[in-house]
């Protein structure tokens, strides 16, 4: 029975994981920063890197975090206890198996398998919920129910990087409803905003130092650096 709750925590905290990933990733975080930040928040480490000004500059990121956060610390130390409570007799393992459960089996030996066998359970858990067409649809659906409730507001700009006073790099995507559709960099008065485009992508050509006179279509990605606000304006034009 231990064996299988610290199996289920472990399920638990994956999801969760995946969960807090997509929440942030609606938020427009880019998606391995997204499950990075996750990780991060659930466990309370790494969370001092300069990709945490991107949670830290965000209303919605931060409740996303703090939530990690409360329900990281009671999923670690239940996974501590369920851990301890199922290496503390050595053939509490065999019998929940049904197997290998001789009395004269030495005690360093089964201590020593049934670690081996929480390691191997842990890998094969891992694998099948993170490869499972099961936790993609989850997740999905999660993400439709997030949106559907209006939990958190969809913003279609990706911050990338802070800067100091609230200066940043961010992209957004030029959408087909856009009013920038057609209209060239110089008609859009970018200096006035203290905008500057630094790259664009277009149909997986990537066009550097964008001259004044390039007309701008839909579903064009704009890299810029500006403050923030003032880019979140342009991209809902």
């Amino acid at each position: 029975m231990n064996l299988f709750l610290f199996l289920l925590v472990i399920v638990i905290l994956i999801l969760v994981v995946r969960i807090g990933a997509a929440a942030f990733e609606l938020t427009g975080m880019q998606k391995k920063t997204a499950f990075f930040q996750s990780i991060s928040c659930l466990t309370n480490t790494g969370f001092t890197t300069p990709e945490a000004e991107l949670v830290t500059h965000n209303d919605q990121r931060r409740k996303i975090a703090s939530c990690l956060m409360i329900f990281g610390n009671a999923g670690l130390v239940t996974l501590i206890i369920t851990f301890a409570n199922t290496i503390i007799n050595p053939t509490k393992i065999f019998d929940t198996l049904g197997t290998l459960s001789d009395p004269l089996l030495p005690s360093w030996l089964s201590q020593t398998l049934d670690i081996a066998i929480i390691i191997l359970g842990v890998y094969l858990v891992y694998i099948i919920i993170a490869k499972a067409k099961f936790t993609e649809n989850f997740i999905s659906w999660i993400q439709h129910k997030i949106l559907a409730e209006k939990i958190i507001q969809p913003e279609k700009v990706s911050t990338l990087y802070f800067t100091d006073q609230d200066f940043c790099l961010a992209q957004f995507i030029v959408s087909p409803e856009s009013s920038l559709i057609n209209k060239s960099i110089r008609k859009l008065n970018l200096k006035d905003a203290q905008i500057e485009i630094m790259l664009l992508k277009r149909d997986g050509e990537i066009i550097g130092m964008t001259k004044e006179d390039l007309v701008l279509l839909a579903n064009d990605t704009l890299t810029c650096f500006g403050k923030l606000t003032k880019i979140q304006n342009l991209a809902n034009i």
